[in-house]
């Protein structure tokens, strides 16, 4: 009888090879998973950007054409959205008591993106016309509270 050193060398072979593949394919779903974590967050942020762009546009369109104050009307409208839907959005005094007023949706829809705004009006130290801060936040959900929402403001003063 002859003595086989050679036993079970094409076994532990065929388990090396399979776990450098398995390795591989678990690094490549893990690089596949981050990018569309990555890619997913890209797009609420643009929403929001965009959100806030439209924010700021309206609160410059009712400050400087409507002549808006914080005792206008509730609800006030500027424009549609993508389903031709009215952006309805309530407007009240700042809370923190400074001259303007801040626009917030009516209803907010947890699953739609949305916008506010603030417009503060201040006094000059010096005679003239008194300096407009407008605050527009933009948010890929209405829903505040959900972790995942992402929230982009523009500021603009005058």
């Amino acid at each position: 009888m002859k003595n086989n050193t050679q036993n079970g060398y094409a076994i532990l072979f065929a388990v090396v090879i399979v776990s450098v593949i398995s390795m591989i394919a678990i690094g490549l779903s893990n690089t596949t998973y981050k990018q569309l974590i990555l890619s997913s967050v890209a797009k609420d942020s643009q929403v929001s950007f965009f959100q806030s762009d439209t924010a700021t546009e309206c609160a410059l369109y009712a400050d400087n054409v409507e002549g808006m104050t914080a005792t206008t009307l509730s609800p006030w409208n500027c424009g549609v959205d993508e389903n031709n839907v009215d952006y309805s959005l309530d407007v009240r005094a700042l809370s923190s008591g400074a001259d303007g007023y801040e626009v917030n949706p009516t209803t907010p829809n947890a699953t739609t993106s949305c916008f506010d705004f603030s417009v503060e009006k201040t006094l000059p130290v010096n005679p003239g016309d008194p300096t407009t801060t407008i605050k527009g936040r933009g948010y890929n959900s209405c829903d505040k509270n959900n972790p995942k929402t992402v929230e982009r403001e523009i500021q603009v003063t005058y």
